[in-house]
């Protein structure tokens, strides 16, 4: 099942075996649009840059580790500088340096947002790695030395990457898909717990891998089994429940409907 969603090409619209008894009201719809035009932020796409791309350039470029978390002992590299974006942005002797900008990784929007802040201030040579650190580190390693594990995201980061429409949701059965449109998100796929259709959601539905995939189950704790490692899929922590909770935690419902079960966005059943 796929559902529609204009940001996405060749989506069928919504299974109609959902309850149409329990859908968002207008009220809370207009609420949450509002709301998600308040995170939408200026972003330029030109400096995103993926490993395969850089090729043999990688070494004419200055690596910048930009995680506000960095520390110099945890260096990406031995030559890496740590330096955020807001504190490379005053660096004007910079301007014209080649740099390759690498960060945590999972946001694409928050990636094209520092390159139009670079951009609007002169840089001229800047370029961000699409994946960051992960896939930074994940060159580090062997192919028998790779975590099987896929990356976690939180709600919080799924929800800004959503209405920045750098993302592709991928649900893991009608279940959840159906909490889903009941808390007014409408675009996303499903895979019916099928790992095949996984794959080919993310080989597909990815921009050739520059945005990533976030899978939504119904506890957070799904484990695909795929012959190759996709550095851009992801795993919702907590499941749908997480992402029904930060809404709540940013007042998208109202909390005085007594007759509402907490199983139930949409208040209606």
């Amino acid at each position: 099942m796929l559902c529609a969603g204009s940001q996405f090409p060749q989506l069928a619209v919504a299974d109609s075996t959902i309850d149409s008894q329990c859908a968002a009201p207008a009220e809370y719809l207009s609420e949450l649009k509002r709301y998600g035009a308040s995170l939408n932020i200026d972003k330029d796409f030109s400096c995103l840059i993926d490993l395969p791309s850089l090729g043999q350039k990688l070494s004419s470029f200055q690596i910048i580790d930009t995680r506000s978390h960095a520390s110099s002992t945890e260096k990406i590299s031995k030559d890496a500088w740590i330096m955020p974006v807001s504190e490379l942005k005053n660096k004007s002797f910079l301007l014209h340096k080649p740099l390759l900008l690498i960060g945590d990784g999972f946001s694409r929007a928050n990636a094209a947002n520092d390159c139009a802040i670079l951009k609007k201030v002169g840089f001229q040579n800047v370029k961000i790695l699409v994946g960051g650190v992960d896939v930074w580190s994940s060159v580090q390693t062997t192919a028998n030395q790779h975590n099987e594990m896929i990356g976690a995201v939180s709600a919080q980061q799924l929800i800004f990457e959503y209405f920045n429409n750098r993302v592709s949701i991928v649900t893991t059965s009608n279940i959840v898909s159906s909490q889903l449109t009941a808390m007014g998100v409408t675009k996303f796929y499903s895979m019916e717990n099928n790992d095949q259709k996984l794959s080919d959601i993310v080989l597909t539905k990815s921009s050739n891998g520059f945005d990533p995939v976030v899978i939504v189950s119904e506890n957070g704790n799904y484990h695909p089994k795929m012959p190759i490692k996709f550095h851009n899929l992801y795993q919702l922590a907590g499941g749908v429940g997480a992402l029904r909770q930060q809404l709540e935690g940013n007042l998208w419902i109202n909390h005085n409907r007594t007759d509402v079960p907490r199983s139930y966005f949409c208040g209606k059943r």
